[in-house]
């Protein structure tokens, strides 16, 4: 059921359940969870939107993005949500249509930020009076410092990975590292365009978005800044540490293969001794038991010997 504030300039804030345009004087906040098609049919006819905008409200996987119409615009923002096990970005996107005395907002899910700031204006006269943008500055603001707490999971993760890194031996590891850079570019993909639209809407300067509003956004678009500057940050940390492990790993590798190769080199004399001595004949030359204790000492003795070579070159 839609969700309906409006606003009158010599009175409080009226909450109600209709999709309503404003009357002279009156500004309107229209918000809409889950909106069904009916909502969506009776929105398009009553502020005759345009049916491309009323289809990306159906869709709900828009990229953040601002779009200019006559007597509107229309916004789509993304709040990010990190699921810890395993590691892994979603969003709940919030659609919005602001003109010069409304403003209607859609979503899929609840969102705490939302209403939140929708409470607060149905009880404070004074902020209503301040318009459909500022409102718009209000919810968007909540919504990028929840996202800013979101990537601050992300880098708790990354700041985990890479103190074990160096511990934990396994496929375990190489997940982890693998889901999180995964998260990681999603984060990114789903920051940076937000940037840019709140990048335009400090520098809009319209009826829609007076510039004593435009203002707040640069708050708003110094967020998504710091936030993209963080994500980048942890993107090469987790590089750094994926190049870590696959450095480890190679490591262990050519220890695998250094003592092996130590240890045939070890058995290489012996295979000769053995078979020269081993052969199935009657006289061989030097036939004696002074020889065949020869090679005896030296199946013990050269072992010992290149051992002792090997510490002194400090290849064991």
């Amino acid at each position: 059921m839609p969700q309906t504030l409006v606003v009158r300039r010599d009175g409080p804030p009226i909450p109600t359940d209709a999709i309503v345009l404003p009357a002279q004087g009156e500004t309107v906040w229209i918000d809409l969870l889950a909106p069904t098609e009916s909502d969506l049919e009776e929105l398009r006819k009553t502020f005759k939107f345009h049916p491309v905008t009323i289809d990306d409200v159906r869709t709900y996987d828009q990229r953040p993005k601002l779009e200019e119409y006559s007597d509107h615009l229309f916004a789509v923002v993304h709040r990010l949500v990190v699921n810890a096990t395993p590691c892994e970005v979603e969003s709940d996107e919030l659609h919005a249509f602001i003109g010069r005395d409304f403003l209607v907002t859609a979503h899929a899910r609840e969102l705490p930020e939302l209403t939140t700031v929708f409470s607060r204006l149905a009880e404070d006269q004074l902020l209503g009076q301040r318009g459909p943008a500022f409102w718009l500055y209000l919810v968007s603001s909540r919504l990028a410092m929840a996202s800013a707490i979101e990537i601050e999971k992300l880098a708790a993760e990354v700041e985990s990975i890479e103190e074990s890194v160096f511990e934990v031996r396994g496929q375990a590891i190489l997940e982890r590292l693998l889901h999180v850079k995964r998260a990681l570019a999603t984060a990114r993909r789903l920051t940076s365009p937000q940037r840019d639209v709140f990048a335009a809407l400090t520098k809009l300067g319209s009826t829609i978005v007076p510039d004593n509003t435009a203002v707040y956004f640069r708050d708003v678009y110094d967020q998504f800044v710091r936030e993209l500057e963080a994500l980048d940050s942890q993107r090469e940390l987790a590089g750094s540490s994926l190049e870590a492990y696959f450095s480890m790993v190679s490591q262990r590798t050519n220890e695998v293969m250094k003592h092996l190769t130590l240890l045939s080199s070890i058995f290489l004399p012996l295979t000769f001794i053995t078979g020269f001595f081993g052969q199935n004949f009657d006289h061989l030359p030097f036939h004696s038991d002074v020889l065949m204790w020869t090679g005896i000492a030296s199946c013990v003795l050269l072992p010992a010997g290149m051992l002792s070579w090997f510490r002194l070159k400090r290849w064991l």
